[in-house]
């Protein structure tokens, strides 16, 4: 006799159908989800790339109470609204985590609630997107900048200038720009120049551009170190003939007169009276020095004086490698000195110096005093440059010549 299935397993199949359907259904409900989640997090990650750049060109500008704003906008124009359709805009700065962190980073995250289409079948009805950028300040392809707007700012009337690996910036706007009389040089990779002359002056070796944009201050986002309370009285270290000096704040100044100093690691404050030498061997690792005006009970700015070295002096200066300053050898106060006053600095010694660390001396004349070669390894960022004797040589190396210590700067996305 013929056997029968029962007749109630004959919707069996119809149920296992019913199962794998659901699962199927699941798995293209993830897939189509998953690729628009994919597609708004590329679109979060363009806001955030944006915005961390945006608040970078801030602080490399030196505006750093622009940042968040800066930011917030950029993220906006990208169509991300922070507090807008789920969306929520973090900024963070300076940046507290991550590989790169402090006041020359800012952190950008970008949040995005999106509503899910075919996962609520799952029990899915949202997602949350997250994509995160850093902005910072990475090297520049600038390490000699002469930032005044006006004038002739960079003047080799004989001897010469050298960069090497990195280029010259020239902001101002005057057609005599840069002036090479008496067979002055001045070699670098290439030359940006806000004025003119048009073309390259006589002695100009590399690509020269003149109406060129003008440069942002590269270092324009240090702030200047706290003045505590002075060492000694005013003017103590006037004419010091001791051999060893510690970090502090020397009210007057330093000036050294026919002594050997040896100055200990660390940061050294000059305010008021500036660092002077005459026939001085001075020797310093790991040190900076600030320039800035005397104490207000002191007569303030006018008893500022500036960098002067004498041509019968032997310097020999390495800059801090830590700290908010690490790098930089020479530091001038941008609020130092009298309103519309014009300071020079003389930075050269009567034999040839390799200092290494950058010099930042921003609203002044940089100039030579002896014939002896100087050699920076970092960067020279000044108001103005002035060769007038004769064998007088300045060259700059940019971080990518092979220098450890600080160079200028450039907004870009670090991470």
């Amino acid at each position: 006799m013929k056997k029968k299935w029962p007749s109630d397993r004959r919707g069996a199949l119809l149920v296992f159908a019913s199962i794998a359907m659901v699962g199927c259904m699941s798995v293209l409900a993830l897939a189509l989800d998953g690729s628009a989640i994919q597609r708004q997090r590329r679109l979060t990650q363009k806001a955030a790339d944006a915005a961390a750049v945006a608040a970078a060109i801030e602080v490399y500008r030196g505006r750093t109470d622009s940042v968040t704003a800066s930011a917030l906008s950029e993220a906006r124009r990208n169509g991300y609204a922070n507090g807008v359709n789920g969306v929520q805009v973090t900024v963070t700065y300076p940046a507290t985590s991550g590989y790169f962190i402090g006041n020359q980073f800012v952190s950008i995250v970008v949040e995005k609630r999106m509503s899910t289409m075919f996962s609520s079948i799952i029990g899915r009805d949202s997602a949350v997107v997250r994509s995160r950028a850093t902005g910072g300040l990475g090297p520049s392809n600038f390490c000699l900048v002469l930032l005044s707007p006006t004038g002739t700012s960079l003047s080799v009337k004989s001897g010469g200038v050298t960069t090497n690996n990195c280029g010259v910036a020239v902001n101002s706007t005057s057609s005599n720009a840069v002036e090479t009389p008496s067979n002055g040089d001045i070699v670098a990779p290439f030359m940006s120049v806000a004025g003119g002359p048009s073309t390259a002056p006589s002695g100009v070796t590399g690509t020269y551009s003149s109406g060129s944009p003008q440069l942002p201050d590269p270092l324009g986002y240090l702030t200047m170190p706290t003045v505590g309370a002075c060492n000694g009285a005013y003017g103590a270290y006037q004419n010091f003939s001791g051999t060893v000096l510690s970090p502090g704040v020397y009210c007057g100044g330093i000036s050294i007169d026919h002594g050997t100093v040896a100055f200990s690691p660390g940061l050294y404050i000059l305010a008021g009276g500036g660092l002077t030498l005459k026939h001085a061997t001075v020797t310093g690792t790991g040190v900076t020095f600030v320039n800035t005006n005397a104490p207000e009970a002191d007569g303030g700015a006018t008893n500022y004086a500036p960098f002067d070295f004498d041509t019968n002096s032997d310097v020999d200066f390495s800059a801090m490698t830590t700290g908010s300053l690490a790098g930089i050898l020479f530091y001038q106060d941008p609020a130092a000195g009298v309103t519309g006053m014009e300071y020079t600095n003389f930075i050269g010694s009567s034999s040839a110096v390799t200092y290494n660390g950058t010099v930042y001396i921003p609203t002044q004349t940089v100039a030579s005093k002896s014939n002896s070669p100087v050699t920076i390894n970092g960067g020279l960022i000044a108001g103005k440059l002035e060769i007038s004797t004769g064998q007088e040589i300045v060259a700059i190396s940019g971080a990518s010549g092979g220098s450890s210590y600080f160079v200028p700067k450039k907004a870009v996305i670090v991470e």
